[in-house]
C-alpha cells in the first residue's frame, strides 16, 4: 500500500522529546566510550559497557533524521542566502568558539601543549558533529529542490542507493575482507549518496511518508534485532581477537542504521496528544538548549575523568546511569545559562 504525505504539526512535541532522548543516548555513549579502555574485553563490565554503547548509538542518526526533517521541508524555510548567513555562519563562530575553548582545555587537563590553528581545522573530539551538519546544511538547497521534484519512489530510490554504498556493501567488504568488492566501491565513488545524506534525507522521507502501522511493527523488530546483532557481533570479534573491536558501533553499520530507524519512528509515533501544554513547553525548552548541552557535556567528563571517575570505577550498573545522568542534566543547565549571556549568548550554543 502507498503512503501518502501527512501534516506532521501535532509531532512537534514528539520531535522535541526525541531530541532530548537522542541526547541523552550521546551524552551516556561518551561516557562508556572513556570507559572501555579500563574494562577487559569479555569481563562482566565490559559487557555491560557494550550493551550501554550499543544501546546509545541511535544518538547521532536521530539528530541527523530530526535535522533533514525540519531542514528539507520546503514550507517557510529559507533560501541559500538565509541558510548561509542564519544557519551555517552561525555554526561556524560556534564551532571556532568551542574549539579554542576545548584545545585551552587539552591543555590544562592533560599539560599538553596544542596548535590552536589546527584546533580550528579539526576541533576537539565531539566537535566533529558540528561540521557534519554544516556540510548538510550547505547541500540543503539542491537537495531541497531534488525532494521538491521527486516522488515518493524517487525518494526511496535513493534512501536504497545511500543503504547499499555508504552502508551494506562497505561494510560487508569490511567484514569478509573482500578487496575486490573494497575496489569496486573505491572506483565507483557514489559520494552523491554517501556520508550522512542517507539519515537526513531519511528524516525528511519519514515525516513526509509515514509508513503503516503494520510497517512500523515490522520496522520496531528488525530495529530490535538490529540492536542484538551489534551488541553480539561486538562481543563475538572482540573476544576472538582480544581487544575491543569498535567497528560495530560506527553510524555507517548497517544495524546501527536499521536500529536507528526503528527508535525514530518508535518516538515520532508516540501518542502525546494528551500531555498538557505546560509539559510541551518543557519539552521545547529542553529541546531549544539541546545543542549547547551537547556542546558542553564533554567539558564535565573532562572534569569526571581529573577526579578519576570513570564507567568503571564502580559497577557500570550504575556509574553509567547516575554519571550520565548527572552530566546531561549539568550539561542543559549550562547551556541555558550560557544562553542568556547578552549578545554572545546565541554564539555559544
Amino acid at each position: 500500500m502507498r503512503e501518502e504525505p501527512v501534516m506532521n504539526e501535532n509531532r512537534l512535541a514528539n520531535f522535541d522529546f526525541l531530541r532530548i532522548v537522542a541526547l541523552f543516548a550521546i551524552v551516556m555513549g561518551t561516557f562508556v566510550s572513556l570507559g572501555f579502555a579500563s574494562a577487559e574485553v569479555s569481563s562482566f563490565n565490559w559487557d555491560l559497557l557494550n550493551i550501554f554503547m550499543s544501546v546509545s548509538r541511535f544518538g547521532f542518526p536521530v539528530l541527523l533524521m530530526l535535522s533533514g526533517a525540519f531542514m528539507l521541508d520546503n514550507q517557510s524555510k529559507p533560501d541559500v542566502k538565509g541558510i548561509l548567513k542564519h544557519y551555517v555562519l552561525r555554526l561556524v563562530i560556534v564551532f571556532v568558539i568551542w574549539s579554542l575553548f576545548y584545545a585551552l582545555m587539552h591543555a590544562i587537563f592533560d599539560g599538553e601543549s596544542v596548535s590552536f590553528m589546527d584546533s580550528l581545522f579539526t576541533g576537539y573530539d565531539h566537535l566533529w558533529f558540528i561540521l557534519a551538519v554544516i556540510g548538510l546544511y550547505l547541500i540543503t538547497p539542491v537537495l531541497r529542490a531534488f525532494l521538491q521534484a521527486a516522488n515518493q519512489e524517487l525518494i526511496l530510490y535513493f534512501l536504497l542507493l545511500s543503504f547499499l554504498f555508504a552502508f551494506l556493501l562497505p561494510y560487508v567488504a569490511w567484514y569478509l575482507e573482500w578487496d575486490g568488492l573494497s575496489s569496486l566501491l573505491n572506483n565507483m565513488k557514489l559520494r552523491a549518496v554517501g556520508g550522512y545524506l542517507g539519515y537526513f534525507v531519511a528524516g525528511y522521507y519519514l515525516r513526509q511518508y509515514t509508513p503503516d502501522r503494520a510497517k512500523r511493527i515490522l520496522l520496531y523488530v528488525m530495529g530490535g534485532i538490529a540492536l542484538f546483532i551489534t551488541i553480539f557481533l561486538t562481543s563475538a570479534n572482540s573476544d576472538y581477537y582480544g581487544y575491543s573491536i569498535p567497528y560495530f558501533y560506527n553510524l555507517f553499520s548497517p544495524a546501527v542504521a536499521v536500529y536507528s530507524v526503528g527508535v525514530y519512528l518508535f518516538f515520532y509515533h508516540l501518542n502525546f496528544g494528551l500531555i498538557s501544554q505546560n509539559t510541551e513547553r518543557i519539552f521545547y525548552n529542553l529541546s531549544a538548549v539541546s545543542f549547547g548541552a551537547y556542546i558542553v557535556h564533554r567539558f564535565f567528563y573532562l572534569l569526571l575523568d581529573a577526579i578519576g571517575i570513570t564507567a568503571v570505577s564502580f559497577t557500570p550498573f550504575l556509574t553509567v546511569p547516575l554519571c550520565s545522568g548527572l552530566v546531561f542534566c549539568l550539561s542543559l543547565f549550562a547551556s541555558l545559562m550560557l544562553k542568556k549571556i547578552p549578545f554572545a549568548g546565541k554564539h555559544l550554543g
